[in-house]
C-alpha cells in the first residue's frame, strides 16, 4: 500500500503545482506551423499573378497565314525518274504546266560518280604523258640522230 500512496502523492503534487501557476490566456495561440504559411503565401502570389494577367494580358485570337487554294485534283506529286541534285529550275511558282513538261534539271548521283571517276582517269593519263615527255626530252640522243 505504501507504493500506491507514493504515486498518488506525486500526482497530487503535480496537480497542485499546475493549479498554482497562472494560465497563459493572453498569449498568442499557435494554430499553424511556419511552413504552412509559406504555402499560403505561394498560393496567394499565384492567384495575384493570375489576376494581373487576366486584367492586363491578352490571348491571340487571330492568325495570319499564307495559303494556296487548290481545286480538287489540281495538286499532284512530282517525282524525278532518277535520284540526284536539282541543278536548275525550269518553272516558276504560279506557272501552269502540262503533262510531261520538265520543271527542273536533275544531275543524277550515278552521273556525278561516273564524272568523278572519268576525271581521275584523265588526270592519271595526263600525269603519265607528262612523265613520258620529261624522260624523252631528258634522254641523251643516240648515234643515229643528228644534232
Amino acid at each position: 500500500m505504501a507504493s500506491v500512496f507514493n504515486y498518488s502523492k506525486a500526482f497530487r503534487e503535480e496537480a497542485v503545482a499546475r493549479r498554482s501557476r497562472p494560465e497563459p490566456l493572453d498569449d498568442r495561440l499557435q494554430v499553424t506551423a511556419p511552413h504552412e504559411w509559406m504555402v499560403l503565401v505561394g498560393v496567394g502570389l499565384s492567384l495575384l499573378a493570375l489576376l494581373v494577367w487576366a486584367v492586363s494580358g491578352s490571348v491571340e485570337r487571330s492568325l495570319s497565314v499564307d495559303v494556296v487554294l487548290v481545286q480538287p485534283g489540281g495538286r499532284h506529286a512530282v517525282t524525278a525518274p532518277v535520284a540526284g541534285d536539282v541543278v536548275e529550275m525550269l518553272a516558276e511558282v504560279g506557272d501552269v504546266l502540262g503533262a510531261g513538261q520538265a520543271i527542273a534539271r536533275v544531275r543524277p548521283i550515278e552521273a556525278r560518280r561516273e564524272a568523278r571517276i572519268t576525271r581521275r582517269i584523265v588526270e592519271a593519263v595526263e600525269d603519265e604523258l607528262r612523265g613520258r615527255r620529261k624522260t624523252q626530252v631528258g634522254e641523251p640522243r643516240g648515234r643515229g640522230h643528228r644534232p
